[in-house]
């Protein structure tokens, strides 16, 4: 099983990964017509959330413990990169 997931996250991370090449990262915060969740907080809430479920099945925590507050459930976007 555990190679299923492992398999599963890193065909996310490679998609993620394409979906993202090609934004400059001063653009990465931009929340364009209203739209809150820009492509670095949508990085990050993924990559956190990968690592909760890693924790879930017994992998130790990868993430910074802020990470939490940044990117877990209840989290705002804001549009200052330097916060990202």
């Amino acid at each position: 099983m555990h190679e299923n997931i492992l398999h599963a996250y890193a065909f996310n991370l490679g998609y993620a990964g394409k979906l993202v090449e090609d934004v400059p990262d001063e653009r990465m915060a931009e929340q364009p017509a209203g739209i809150p969740n820009h492509p670095a907080w949508i990085i990050g809430h993924l990559a956190n959330t990968c690592d909760f479920a890693g924790q879930q099945l017994g992998l130790d925590p990868i993430s910074p413990n802020q990470w939490a507050e940044r990117f877990g459930n209840g989290s705002v976007p804001v549009a200052d990169r330097s916060k990202y």
